[in-house]
């Protein structure tokens, strides 16, 4: 659009409103930089005015008009650009002490054709005050160009109710004032409206004119981050330097939104990595575009899952309680420490490389010993290998009468064996005998 044209207004969400004693703060969400905001102020009392205002993402805010000529109450309208999106709070600091006052604010965005690229000024305003009626009248403006906006805002002693005026958007609040604007005025122009029931009322209003400053949208770019890799479970705070950043609508690791972030500054913005792999671009987007991408924005997901690469002792007793020093890394933050399915009977984390557990009762066999933290489990390997011995048989002291049946297994086969777990249980928990003498014939063909 060439710098100077007059570029087309439109509303942006709907008006945000709040009344009542000491009501000196308004909560909204401007949702492009560069757009208008326009705010509305009232106290019901003589003399009290609104001395400045500040926040709600505007970085300067002018007074447009003030008007104390409807029941000696003030009403001000002000106006502000745009300069940081997001959730906001506008704060007003009225003249004197408005603890008992009934005092009202709202508020309404607007945007403009050209985006951040638009140049918004006050042409005219005016302020009414109504005799007791039905009728409730705005003031008259006159434009000096061409697709102005006009805005305004009308106290009314009973409840107002949507005017009719062709062109025009109406806005009821909840203590029954009215809102009126049109995006679009090129000729003089007096809403009307009612009010039920007849009272007295009172408006202020103004024309404001969007114009284009010219040239090519400034696209953000993005020439850092720090730092530069974190782990794939994401929450790493991250600053991203770059230009052109103020008013940015969105931050992506790759194409994945970061968790939150922040704009400090038009060359820095903090964000939270989401959770990701590999490496990928961080981006910037504002109204004006997304950065491109390059090297100097890239970003490195590193794996965090925990390894074992050594245990010591690597053998113990299968009646458990040894303890045992696992060695390996990313260990900080363990959840649990098994010895193959079976959990350690206790364990500490004595830091991201070493963790210490005692080792619970097992059958006589070699497992994997394997450490969970929120990034994963271990993979089992040759180095995190814990064998179970079996302990000496112990001989019984009276007589017993046991029945065995076995066939084709050595006595070296099976006990001592990790690979025959049960027989070796049972050898440990009752007895062992290995001098004993059948009753009965073998079984054939043996």
């Amino acid at each position: 659009m060439p710098a100077g044209a007059a570029a087309s207004v439109s509303a942006v969400g709907s008006l945000a409103f709040k009344a009542g004693t000491d009501t000196t703060t308004l909560a909204v969400s401007p949702q492009h930089v560069g757009d208008l905001l326009v705010l509305f102020a009232k106290a019901d009392a003589s003399g009290v005015t609104v001395s400045s205002i500040s926040g709600g993402g505007v970085g300067t805010w002018t007074r447009s008009v003030t008007y104390s000529g409807y029941a000696t109450h003030d009403l001000e309208l002000w106006t502000g650009d745009v300069s940081t999106t997001g959730a906001s709070t506008i704060t007003v600091k009225f003249s004197a002490s408005v603890t008992s006052i009934y005092t009202g604010l709202a508020s309404q965005e607007f945007s403009s054709s050209s985006g951040a690229g638009t140049t918004w000024s006050v042409d005219t305003t005016g302020g009414i005050s109504n005799a007791a009626s039905t009728a409730v009248t705005f003031p008259k403006l006159t434009p000096s160009g061409t697709g102005e906006l006009y805005f305004s805002y009308a106290a009314v002693a009973g409840t107002a109710a949507s005017g009719k005026t062709a062109g025009f958007t109406y806005a009821t609040t909840s203590d029954g004032d009215v809102v009126a604007y049109d995006v679009s005025v090129s000729s003089a122009q007096q809403p009307t409206t009612t009010q039920s029931p007849s009272g007295v009322s009172g408006a202020v209003a103004v024309l404001v004119a969007a114009q284009a400053t010219g040239g090519s949208p400034t696209l953000p770019t993005v020439t850092a981050v720090g730092p530069s890799s974190g782990p794939t479970a994401g929450g790493t705070t991250v600053t991203v330097t770059g230009t052109n950043l103020t008013g940015a609508t969105a931050v992506k690791f790759g194409s994945t939104a970061a968790t939150s972030f922040s704009v400090v500054s038009a060359t820095s913005i903090s964000a939270v990595a989401p959770a990701g792999s590999g490496t990928v671009n961080v981006t910037v987007t504002t109204p004006s575009g997304t950065s491109a991408t390059s090297t100097l924005d890239q970003y490195i997901y590193t794996s965090t899952t925990p390894t074992v690469t050594a245990v010591g002792p690597s053998s113990g007793p299968t009646a458990g309680g040894t303890t045992v020093t696992v060695t390996g890394t990313n260990l900080t933050g363990a959840t649990a420490v098994k010895f193959g399915s079976t959990a350690a009977t206790s364990f500490s984390v004595v830091s991201a490389t070493s963790i210490s557990a005692v080792v619970p009762a097992e059958p006589a066999w070699t497992t994997d010993i394997t450490v969970t933290t929120s990034a994963g489990t271990s993979a089992s390997t040759s180095s995190d290998h814990f064998t179970f011995s079996a302990a000496a048989p112990t001989v019984a002291t009276v007589p017993h009468v046991m029945e065995i049946m076995m066939e084709n297994e050595a006595y070296s086969d099976l006990i001592g064996n990790s690979a025959a777990p049960n027989i070796n249980k049972l050898t440990q928990t009752y007895a062992l005998t290995t001098q004993s003498y059948a009753i009965g014939h073998p079984s054939l063909p043996n």
